[in-house]
């Protein structure tokens, strides 16, 4: 079945005005972004970023044909990424000063010992060249799925970590940082990449595992060779044994003494198992039936992950964040039930609701990181095959019709449908204003205007099963073809544009 049978709901449409205004801002601007107390923990700039565009990439799946707002959120987060004020957390103490290893040193051990210790002194280190794989992992995964989604290679070219402040600068491509991963995983007997000095976690590594599925589909390389020495270290040392309230997985595994940490959080479980499905399904679906006797039942209300208060006030995890990743891995492991029950209780208790032509969970503290969950959640099918796919699958650009961009009433129209078909020679579009059904009802239409690239033919275009007049089509100087819609408030609108 295409995706376009079904196509991107409302609330998806109201998810992505969303995520969209806010990875979009200029340079500088961080409205609506949470400011966590530690860079370490976490709810940092880094981890909101990552996965409000993991969630723009998978909506993106299911408009083909339609990749611009797509490829300007990704595009916007990325630039944010390399902003000073998401890496500059990454300072690297010297050899001397850290003895043993520097494991009190690491980022969340040094917020757990010693919640209101300084930053060391000095510039910013390069957050890329070891370890940090907290904030390498996603980039390089970023990196990967823009390029994925939108065919440009502006970042296969040098692009630079500037720090106005110090004036350090460190220089990368997409390449150079995804090497500098896989190196990591070659280089280590764990197979994995530190996340901060010492410590390996698995969520973090599911990040690793991306960077390389990506780069060998849009470079050719053969990374994902290494990725089965790191599950291989998640499988025999990582995975706990014993009943459910042990927990899933050791929090992390520490490099210097070769082994896990005996204990658990529900963040990292939840965190690691979702993130995991695309790259170890048998793994997850062994591990899953233990997940779901950790989750906390509301009755008639609905399910949620639970945190504790200490990880609450530790910046470690909260219930709205727990229970979004909970929602992606019930969704990619096609459990329904449980599905329905984390979605109902998320409706109320975390205020998921609309702004205009936005979708947000207003009710959650960290409500843009929480949000991107969720939103992400709403986009992986039953079973997960797509979201594997967002991971794994090659970039498919087709050089046939695509919507370029809509004008005019933009903001209240979404595209919810785009696909070209090769043998029928047909774009197929679909349009639908975005808001509360309610505020909907008495709204005048919308106009906007559809600008088609890549018709090389005459063409004609139905809307609505109507047929538009020759003269109502124009092209650019750009030789796009031009057509003016009308779009009921809350109803669907079709377009048909077919090569004679």
């Amino acid at each position: 079945m295409s995706l376009l049978d079904s196509g991107l709901s409302t609330e998806s449409l109201g998810y992505l005005n969303y995520l969209r205004r806010l990875l979009t801002q200029p340079a500088g601007s961080w409205e609506g972004f949470y400011q966590a107390q530690s860079p370490s923990m976490n709810f940092a700039l880094r981890y909101q970023l990552a996965f409000a565009s993991y969630s723009v990439a998978a909506m993106s799946q299911y408009t083909p044909a339609y990749r611009a707002p797509y490829a300007e959120a990704l595009r916007g987060g990325l630039e944010k990424m390399l902003d000073v004020a998401t890496w500059g957390y990454w300072r690297v103490p010297e050899p001397a000063s850290t003895p043993g290893g520097g494991l009190a040193s690491s980022g969340h051990v040094a917020v757990l010992v010693s919640p209101h210790q300084r930053a060391p002194v000095g510039p910013p280190s390069d957050p890329i060249a070891r370890d940090n794989l907290q904030y390498s992992g996603h980039l390089s995964t970023m990196l990967g799925l823009y390029e994925k989604v939108s065919g440009d290679r502006t970042y296969d070219v040098p692009f630079m970590l500037h720090d106005p402040e110090s004036g350090a600068s460190y220089t990368y491509t997409h390449s150079e940082v995804a090497e500098r991963i896989y190196s990591q995983m070659r280089e280590n007997d764990f197979g994995g990449v530190c996340c901060e000095r010492g410590m390996a976690y698995v969520p973090c590594n599911n990040y690793s595992l991306a960077s390389n599925t990506l780069h060998d589909a849009l470079h050719g390389t053969e990374y994902s060779w290494a990725n089965g020495r790191w599950l291989k270290t998640v499988r025999d040392k990582m995975a706990l044994h014993g009943p459910a309230m042990r927990g899933i997985f050791g929090a992390s595994y520490m490099k210097d003494l070769h082994v896990a940490t005996p204990i658990a959080f529900n963040f990292t479980d939840v965190w690691g198992l979702a993130f995991l499905l695309p790259f170890d399904c048998h793994l997850v679906r062994k591990l899953y039936g233990k997940f779901k006797k950790k989750v906390a039942h509301a009755g008639s209300h609905g399910a949620y992950i639970a945190s504790s208060q200490f990880s609450e006030r530790m910046e470690i995890s909260d219930v709205p964040i727990n229970t979004g990743f909970g929602l992606i891995l019930a969704r990619g492991m096609g459990d329904g039930k449980l599905a329905s029950a984390l979605q109902r209780y998320s409706q109320e208790a975390f205020g998921a609701s609309w702004e205009g032509g936005e979708y947000f969970l207003k009710g959650a503290l960290r409500t843009l990181h929480s949000t991107a969950l969720f939103a992400l959640a709403q986009s992986v099918e039953p079973g997960g095959e797509n979201f594997t796919e967002l991971f794994h699958a090659a970039p498919h650009h087709s050089p046939s019709p695509t919507l370029e961009r809509v004008e005019g009433d933009a903001g209240r129209v979404g595209v919810f449908q785009a696909e070209y078909n090769t043998q029928e020679r047909t774009l197929r579009l679909g349009l639908r204003t975005v808001g509360a059904a309610a505020d909907l009802r008495n709204l005048r239409p919308a106009y906007v205007t559809l600008v088609v690239a890549g018709v090389t033919s005459r063409s004609t275009v139905e809307i609505d099963r109507t047929m538009l007049a020759t003269e109502a089509l124009s092209r650019d100087v750009a030789g796009s073809l031009r057509f003016g819609v009308e779009v009921p408030s809350g109803q669907d609108t079709c377009c048909m544009l077919r090569a004679v």
